[in-house]
């Protein structure tokens, strides 16, 4: 396996852990979901709606990504935009696992 398919397939792997991550805190809410919710919504939208919508944000986020790595295209102005280690460092918990793991996901896509 030459260096650019191991990139590829660390980032697959990666972001298809993170995918689960979020996956299993939206269908069974955590101590993530919980700490999202104690930070506040948004004028006019309930604690609660914001953490569902931010969980929301970050799954598509890497659900895109995992797309293009799998389809081998990574799209060099998806890279330049990348938004979730801003995101997670501004509103998530750093000691919390999910937020690890989504920061090296999205880390290795930026790698690919």
């Amino acid at each position: 396996m030459n260096a650019t398919n191991a990139k590829l397939e660390k980032a697959k792997s990666l972001l298809k852990s993170a995918l689960a991550g979020v996956e299993a805190e939206l269908k069974q809410p955590g101590e993530l979901y919980q700490q999202l919710v104690a930070c506040g919504g948004t004028p006019g939208e309930s604690p609660s709606d914001y953490a569902r919508k931010y969980l929301r944000d970050v799954h598509k986020e890497l659900a895109r990504m995992l797309q293009e790595v799998e389809a081998g295209q990574i799209d060099p102005s998806h890279q330049q935009h990348a938004w979730l280690g801003r995101a997670l460092t501004d509103g998530w918990p750093w000691k919390h696992p999910l937020t690890e793991l989504v920061l090296k996901a999205e880390s290795a896509y930026l790698k690919t």
